[in-house]
């Protein structure tokens, strides 16, 4: 659900980061950030934009990985 999906954004830490930031072709004053986040052993993808007008960052993609992904601070 969106609520199940916001609790996890907000649980977000720098160690699930992946990738970014990388500017945002459609925003150019933003830019997007990737991260992956382990929900019962299937990793998702992530994808926010800084863009804060509503207070917290939007996200753009919230789904399944299709690819491994790579973490840059996890041990």
């Amino acid at each position: 659900t969106i609520e199940q999906a916001e609790e996890v954004v907000y649980e977000l830490t720098y160690v699930d980061y992946t990738a970014g930031p990388e500017k945002d072709i459609d925003y150019p004053n933003y830019s997007i950030w990737t991260f992956g986040y382990d929900i019962d052993g299937i990793e998702v993808y992530i994808k926010l934009s800084d863009n804060f007008s509503y207070g917290i960052a939007k996200c753009l993609s919230f789904h399944i990985s299709e690819y491994s992904m790579v973490y840059l601070y996890k041990n």
